[in-house]
C-alpha cells in the first residue's frame, strides 16, 4: 500500500514539473491575456457611435369604398375616389426615424477626421410607398401612403457620448461601406493604431472581437470565424444585434496581435406579424367585438442571435482605395497601411 502511494505521488510530481499544461481551448491564451486586453482598451478609443436622423412627410390617401370595393375616379392621384380630408388632422403628418451603428476612426488631424462605417446606416430611400390591401387582405397596386424624405442628418458619437455633426464622403451600397467626415475634436478619440489584416486572410476558427453601439453604449462581444461561399463576407457566432452595424471586427493572432479583419454588416432577422389590441387596453383584458374595430395589424423584428455577417478586409481595402481621391478633396490622406498594395 505504501509503495503504491509513493508511486502515485511520484507520478504527480513528474506531471507538475513537466511544464505548463496545454489548454483544451486553443484561444484561451489569446482571449484572456493581459496583452490582448490592453490592445482592446486602446482599440476601443478608435470606435465611435454613428447616428442618422431622417425626417419624412407622410401623405395619406384614404379611399372610399362601395360594397367593399374601390370606386374608380379619373381625377384622383391614385385613380380611385378618395375620402374628403379631415379638417382637423388633414392627410399629412411628419415622421422621424433614427438609425444607430458604429464607426472606426481611420484619420484625424487638427481640423477633421474620417470614419469607416456601414452604408445602410446612412442610406434611406427618398420616397417610400405603401399600397392598399383589398377585402381579402391581398396587396393591390393602389397607393395608400407615400412617405417623402425631407431631411437627413448624420452624427458621430464621441467617447463620452458627445454628438458631432458629420457628412458623407462616400457611401457604396454594393459593398455596404461608407466614409464620414467629422470636425476633429478631442472627444472623438484616436486613429485606429493597429494593422489591417490584408496579408493574412481569415480562416475557420479564427477568434475575433466585435465592438457595437447598441442603445448608444459601446459594447464588446466575441466569436469564432466561419467562412461562407460569398468571397466578400464571413460569419461570426458572436451575439450581435441592432446597433452593431458598421462595428469593427478585430482578429487576434499569436504572432501579430490584434488586427482589423472586417466590418459588421448585419444579423438575420425574421418578421413576426401580429394583431395589436386597442391602445390603453389593460393586460389580461378579454377583447369584445367592438375592440376589433380599433385593433391593427403590426409587425416586429425577431433577431436570429448567434449569426453575425461581416464584410471582409479585402472588400474594405478595395473600398478605401476607391475612396482615396474623394478623401483627398477633403484634405484627408489615409495612412498607407490602410491602402492595400
Amino acid at each position: 500500500m505504501k509503495k503504491s502511494l509513493l508511486l502515485l505521488l511520484g507520478l504527480l510530481h513528474l506531471w507538475n514539473c513537466s511544464g505548463p499544461r496545454q489548454s483544451a481551448a486553443p484561444h484561451d491564451s489569446l482571449t484572456f491575456s493581459a496583452k490582448v486586453q490592453e490592445s482592446l482598451r486602446t482599440a476601443v478609443q478608435s470606435v465611435v457611435g454613428v447616428a442618422a436622423l431622417f425626417s419624412y412627410r407622410k401623405e395619406f390617401f384614404n379611399h372610399q369604398l362601395r360594397d367593399g370595393r374601390l370606386v374608380p375616379d379619373s381625377t384622383s392621384p391614385t385613380g380611385y375616389l378618395l375620402m374628403p380630408p379631415d379638417k382637423k388632422q388633414g392627410n399629412r403628418e411628419q415622421e422621424s426615424q433614427k438609425v444607430n451603428g458604429v464607426g472606426l476612426v481611420l484619420y484625424r488631424d487638427e481640423r477633421r477626421a474620417a470614419i469607416l462605417t456601414s452604408a445602410h446606416i446612412l442610406l434611406k430611400p427618398d420616397t417610400v410607398n405603401s399600397y392598399y390591401r383589398d377585402h381579402l387582405g391581398q396587396l393591390t397596386g393602389v397607393l395608400q401612403v407615400r412617405a417623402i424624405k425631407t431631411s437627413a442628418n448624420f452624427f458621430a458619437i464621441g467617447q463620452a457620448n458627445q454628438f458631432l455633426s458629420a457628412e458623407i464622403i462616400h457611401a457604396d451600397p454594393k459593398s455596404d461601406l461608407a466614409l464620414l467626415a467629422v470636425t476633429a475634436s478631442p472627444a472623438l478619440g484616436i486613429v485606429f493604431p493597429f494593422e489591417p489584416a490584408y496579408e493574412y486572410p481569415l480562416d475557420w476558427g479564427d477568434f475575433a472581437y466585435v465592438i457595437g453601439y447598441p442603445r448608444e453604449v459601446r459594447q464588446i462581444t466575441s466569436g469564432l470565424v466561419s467562412k461562407i461561399a460569398n468571397p466578400g463576407s464571413f460569419v461570426l457566432d458572436a451575439v450581435a444585434r441592432q446597433g452593431y452595424s458598421g462595428g469593427p471586427v478585430f482578429v487576434v493572432h499569436p504572432e501579430r496581435g490584434l488586427e482589423l479583419a472586417g466590418v459588421v454588416r448585419g444579423v438575420p432577422v425574421n418578421k413576426l406579424s401580429y394583431v395589436a389590441p386597442p391602445a390603453g387596453l389593460p393586460p389580461g383584458q378579454f377583447l369584445i367585438p367592438e375592440d376589433w374595430q380599433t385593433s391593427s395589424a403590426q409587425e416586429m423584428d425577431l433577431i436570429d442571435y448567434g449569426t453575425t455577417y461581416a464584410i471582409n478586409i479585402e472588400v474594405i481595402g478595395k473600398f478605401l482605395k476607391s475612396s482615396a481621391k474623394l478623401l483627398e478633396r477633403k484634405g484627408i490622406i489615409l495612412d498607407a497601411k490602410f491602402l492595400p498594395q
